[in-house]
């Protein structure tokens, strides 16, 4: 139950890190054994809820819950000292400060938790609600230690239930693809209604096409055997020219032959 990865600003060293739930240190617990877990990873563990003792996840030795301490003062101080992001980061929140000085800024946070559930309050019942919440770690939201990446409190984790948290996520998820895929399915038979009524505008505009062809070639016939009438003309025209002209060229040189 430790500090999320996201709200960590500068790299720990590993040290700092919650042997149970693999993030930094929230609370840190020192064990008989030695070893430290974060205070909520103690307070939540479903094995030992009821015999009132905590095996530690490195050696495996039990330790009485009645028992843990604080762990050494350099474990402290490194942790408070330790530059995070507000936990309301993910509200909009773009405060950092040290981990000491977490709980101050989060009593003017404008984005606390309490502060959007008490809209329209005073700042001051606000600011105290925002406090209760920082100091209380039943208020505290937590990471599910059996993997599931849900954020609970501790009360919710005790009634908390991976499989059926995970289930009801699937089914979320595969609620909201069917509904994509209703909506895919139905934009595809507006676009084959459309590709179906610009085949059938095509196939009209090809038979008219087809008829205005045929139209002229009907047209065009009489205007061909005129064009070759007129060249036969032409044609005809031009070698009487010719002949005629032969014809007065040696008329015309009769003529001088006479005369001389």
């Amino acid at each position: 139950m430790g500090i999320e990865n996201e709200r960590l600003v500068t790299n720990p060293t590993r040290d700092l890190y919650c042997p149970r739930c693999n993030l930094v240190f929230d609370k840190p617990k020192l064990l008989t054994c030695g070893h430290c877990v974060c205070e909520g990873c103690v307070l939540v563990d479903k094995n030992t809820a009821n015999s009132g003792m905590f095996k530690c996840p490195i050696d495996h030795k039990e330790s009485e819950k009645s028992r843990v301490t604080k762990p050494s003062n350099q474990i402290m101080e490194s942790l408070a000292n330790l530059n995070v992001k507000c936990p309301n980061f993910r509200l909009g929140c773009t405060s950092e400060a040290a981990l000491k000085d977490i709980s101050t800024h989060l009593q003017t946070c404008l984005h606390s938790h309490n502060r959007t559930k008490a809209r329209g309050r005073s700042h001051k019942r606000s600011s105290s609600r925002t406090q209760s919440w920082v100091n209380n770690p039943q208020l505290s939201v937590y990471m599910c230690p059996g993997g599931c990446q849900s954020k609970l409190t501790l009360k919710e984790l005790e009634s908390h239930n991976c499989i059926n948290y995970l289930s009801q996520k699937v089914q979320s998820v595969t609620e909201e693809s069917k509904l994509r895929i209703k909506e895919r399915d139905e934009r595809i038979e507006v676009l084959l209604e459309s590709i179906t009524n610009l085949s059938l505008k095509m196939t009209c505009m090809n038979e008219e096409i087809h008829q205005i062809k045929h139209k002229m070639s009907v047209e065009s016939s009489p205007m061909e055997a005129t064009i070759s009438n007129l060249r036969e003309d032409l044609r005809e025209f031009k070698q009487n020219s010719d002949l005629q002209f032969e014809k007065q060229e040696s008329d015309v040189f009769s003529l001088i032959l006479k005369t001389k």
